[in-house]
């Protein structure tokens, strides 16, 4: 007989933790497919010559994928130069495929420096829950400036 109340708690137990599982409010964002940034040229370390104008053509593309933003952050040294290509409010959105093109001229401050492009998007997630939450990526360009 003291089996009997054992099974039955153990048994609730388990079916108000299956209950809780299968309730419970997700707040994980639902990922969209494939978000993308593209850029070209795209090789991680590139070459440069003072005064030569490199022209980088950005591309953002993802089914159901809302995009707010696209910045390029330009660093040398102490430097930090920002360029907001796009910045929408947060309800208006990139529709994709989107392409935008930066350009870059290398000066001599950033001879024997490290000069870094960092091209940034920010994406609105949906979370199962209704809400709206925010993720932001980045890829990274090493230019080596050369005289």
């Amino acid at each position: 007989m003291k089996k009997l109340p054992n099974l039955f708690f153990r048994y609730l137990t388990y079916s108000l933790l299956i209950l809780m599982i299968g309730c419970g409010v997700d707040v994980e964002p639902t990922f969209v497919k494939k978000p993308d940034l593209t850029i070209l040229p795209g090789e991680e370390t590139q070459k440069a010559i003072i005064g030569q104008e490199i022209v980088y053509d950005i591309l953002l593309t993802g089914e159901d994928t809302k995009f707010t933003s696209l910045t390029v952050k330009l660093s040398y040294g102490d430097a930090i130069e920002e360029y907001k290509l796009v910045d929408n409010e947060i309800d208006d959105f990139i529709e994709t495929p989107f392409s935008e093109k930066f350009s870059f001229q290398p000066t001599q401050e950033m001879v024997g420096k490290p000069v870094t492009l960092q091209f940034s998007y920010m994406i609105a997630l949906t979370t199962n829950s209704g809400g709206m939450g925010f993720s932001e990526n980045s890829k990274i360009i090493n230019v080596l400036v050369e005289e």
